[in-house]
């Protein structure tokens, strides 16, 4: 989707917050584009300030750093119609991995969880039975349930840990 949406209607208004939000998760996402919303002048954009070109500059890093994972789950895509992004309850018979609408899988080995309550500082996160690498902090953690820290420039984001090289890709764009 466009980061930031199609602003201004029924007097919505973009906040810092939201804009950020919204691009960290797109930044897990097959396409990731900035929109300026119907009233740019009343909304936050990409060069607000320091700190929000700083967090766009970086998710747009790692958007491009997994170029070449996306083009490979559009040709799944392509080839089979299984989507880019997935449930997870694809590839993991778990009650909770068929009732969490919260978070996605991107392709087959990147678990998101974005962060939707207003000024959130942490995010609990479900995590299917496999061992998951947390790409800010290199912990490896294990299924069930984890509070994780989600400051206003970090999304909860999971790399399967049986996947190494997508791991060294994303450490590389984080640098």
């Amino acid at each position: 989707s466009d980061v930031g949406g199609y602003t201004s209607l029924m007097n919505m208004r973009r906040s810092k917050e939201v804009y950020l939000r919204w691009c960290e998760m797109n930044a897990f996402c097959p396409l990731m584009r900035g929109h300026e919303g119907l009233n740019p002048d009343i909304n936050v954009q990409f060069d607000h300030d320091e700190d929000t070109l700083r967090i766009g500059a970086l998710y747009s890093r790692i958007h491009l750093a997994l170029k070449p994972y996306l083009k490979e789950a559009v040709a799944f895509n392509t080839k089979c119609g299984v989507g880019v992004v997935r449930p997870m309850f694809f590839y993991y018979d778990e009650r909770e991995a068929y009732t969490n609408g919260y978070e996605y899988l991107l392709g087959r080995d990147i678990l998101v969880a974005p962060v939707l309550r207003p000024r959130a500082t942490t995010r609990r996160v479900f995590l299917p039975q496999d061992e998951w690498v947390d790409i800010w902090t290199g912990e490896t953690l294990y299924g069930g349930h984890h509070e994780v820290p989600a400051p206003l420039d970090r999304i909860p984001v999971f790399v399967r840990k049986s996947n190494p090289d997508l791991l060294h890709v994303l450490e590389q764009a984080l640098k």
